[in-house]
């Protein structure tokens, strides 16, 4: 079922103003290099000990993750965003197992830092879908021994396929 509802989109990446950087927000290592492998792939994952690993996404990609973005709320921005693709690998320096709210601050000050990028927000009015459970619930059931939490795109020129492991739904949807 699809409902389409007309609404305010609160934010829309305009551009390339960053926010302010506070202690702890930022990687302690991170290495990012071009992918030349002309794969469709990305996948970006969380490993255990504050580490952070991205294969083959997009600088638009790195930034919808860094700020909760949606494609729909990205607006602007050169076009090599959309077509140049990079690694990363980073690693805080506290031991602390990285969440997808605690790695956006980080990635935020990466992008600011290594790729300059600058970003400010505006309101804009577009349509936009919502996914809502059907009336007879989800026809799908949590995975209880998941080898850990990740989520796989592969995109080709006719469709997307996407694998979570270990994704809440919000997630899941968001992508």
């Amino acid at each position: 079922m699809k409902t389409l509802i007309l609404g305010h989109i609160a934010l829309a990446l305009v551009g390339l103003t960053a926010l302010p950087q506070q202690a702890g927000d930022s990687f302690e290592v991170a290495s990012i290099r071009p992918n030349t492998s002309e794969n469709g792939n990305t996948q970006i994952t969380l490993p255990r000990g504050g580490r952070y690993v991205v294969v083959n996404a997009t600088a638009k990609t790195l930034l919808r993750n860094a700020y909760g973005l949606l494609s729909f709320q990205f607006a602007g921005g050169p076009g090599w965003l959309d077509t140049d693709r990079y690694d990363i690998n980073a690693k805080t320096s506290a031991p602390d197992d990285l969440t997808l709210d605690s790695v956006k601050p980080l990635l935020q000050n990466l992008l600011t830092d290594r790729f300059h990028m600058k970003v400010h927000w505006e309101t804009r009015e577009a349509p936009i879908y919502v996914l809502v459970v059907d009336k007879d619930g989800p026809k799908f059931q949590a995975h209880s021994d998941a080898p850990g939490h990740g989520m796989n795109t592969r995109k080709s020129s006719v469709a997307v396929q996407m694998k979570g492991t270990d994704v809440p739904m919000e997630e899941l949807a968001s992508n």
